[in-house]
């Protein structure tokens, strides 16, 4: 809620329009419209290195969000 509900949708929780709707991030099989495999670490990874991975995403940085809390993702 800290850092995506801004931007994201999550059914029940939050009602961002900016980026993609993650109410169903739990079952999907990719992130980043493909980019990278859905796996263990695979969100932490993604928001560290989205610009990497998808040069020119609309998502912001996220040096700011504790390793713990990326790791629970």
């Amino acid at each position: 809620m800290t850092h995506c509900a801004s931007c994201h949708r999550v059914a029940g929780l939050s009602s961002g329009e900016v980026g993609p709707d993650l109410s169903d991030l739990g079952g999907r099989t990719s992130l980043g419209a493909g980019v990278l495999a859905m796996e263990e670490g695979a969100v932490s990874h993604w928001l560290n290195h989205h610009q990497t991975l998808k040069p020119s995403n609309k998502m912001p940085p996220h040096g700011d969000i504790e390793s713990a809390t990326l790791d629970s993702l």
